[in-house]
């Protein structure tokens, strides 16, 4: 039996945040494929290695929290809603439509302003009644309303952008729909036995990382899931 599945950041120690790699208990590295998984643990690797970077215990069964996070993976394939609702938490329906709605209208209103006072500027000089003062007050409420229709447009952009991004959201929740419903059918599958890679490609896509504790605490890890493809875009 081949463990290692939480390997190249997967298992993080909690002490120093550093990965876990797997070891053989006589300290010995143990990789390759027909290893003993009896054999094998999670251990932290700064501390195993002496860089003098963690002074934890951390070390863990590799075989038991392979099991554990592959259960954790199957729970989400069965159930992707878990996913839909830490998206949801982080997300509206549209988080930037009501905003860019007060943006337009916004713009609309100083560019109303800004027609009415040229036309009033044209119509002095044209009727010859435009002083100094009224002419620089008139050019002074320009600028102001120019730099209010740059910030205005600026906040559209930026709203767009939010917009676009939010759609890709949903693009990327759509994808995981589809992705769970099919390993689901493999999984419903009496015959499907699920491979290294099987396991291994569910955890990364479902982003599963466990966190090691001490030896001597409870509980000894903790799992959660961040969908790097979804996650990256809601961060």
């Amino acid at each position: 039996m081949y463990v290692g599945l939480l390997r190249g950041g997967l298992a993080v120690c909690e002490q120093c945040k550093g990965n876990m790699t797997t070891s053989r208990r006589n300290g010995r590295f143990k990789h390759r494929k027909g290893a003993d998984a009896d054999d094998i643990r999670y251990v932290c690797g700064r501390a195993m290695r002496s860089f003098g970077k963690c002074r934890g215990n951390n070390s863990i069964d590799a075989r038991f929290l392979d099991h554990e996070a592959w259960l954790y993976a199957v729970t989400i394939i069965r159930d992707p809603s878990q996913v839909d609702k830490r998206v949801k938490e982080l997300t509206t329906d549209d988080p930037t439509a009501k905003q860019r709605e007060r943006s337009r209208s916004n713009l609309s209103e100083i560019r109303r302003r800004q027609t009415a006072l040229r036309k009033s500027l044209n119509e002095m000089i044209q009727e010859g009644k435009l002083d100094k003062g009224t002419k620089e007050y008139l050019t002074g409420q320009l600028l102001i309303l120019e730099k209010e229709e740059e910030v205005c447009r600026k906040e559209l952009a930026d709203e767009q952008e939010l917009q676009e991004k939010y759609k890709k959201v949903q693009k990327r929740v759509a994808e995981f729909h589809r992705r769970c419903q099919e390993w689901r059918e493999n999984l419903d599958n009496p015959d499907f036995k699920p491979s290294y890679k099987f396991k291994r490609d569910a955890c990364e896509f479902f982003g599963i990382t466990a966190t090691v504790w001490k030896n001597d605490h409870h509980p000894r890890y903790t799992l959660e899931s961040r969908p790097p493809s979804i996650v990256s875009l809601l961060s």
